[in-house]
């Protein structure tokens, strides 16, 4: 986005690409891509849990504030 002279943003213009390079993938592209995945799904595998623990605790302190509030 660039400003104009009367303040408003505008796109910047651009051109299309003339040429298209084509793209030579090795052969453990798909492997690689795969395994990633496979660690990925892994490491992340304890996330939910985690997030649930984390949302407990978010209530657990909400209900205590919300008491310490009442209460005045």
């Amino acid at each position: 986005m660039i400003g104009c002279a009367d303040g408003l943003l505008r796109p910047r213009e651009t051109t299309a690409p003339t040429e298209v390079q084509d793209i030579i993938l090795d052969g453990d592209y798909y492997e690689r891509g795969i395994r990633a995945r496979a660690n990925a799904h892994t490491a992340m595998s304890g996330v939910t849990d985690i997030l649930g623990d984390i949302e407990d605790r978010a209530d657990q302190l909400l209900a205590n504030l919300l008491s310490i509030l009442e209460s005045d």
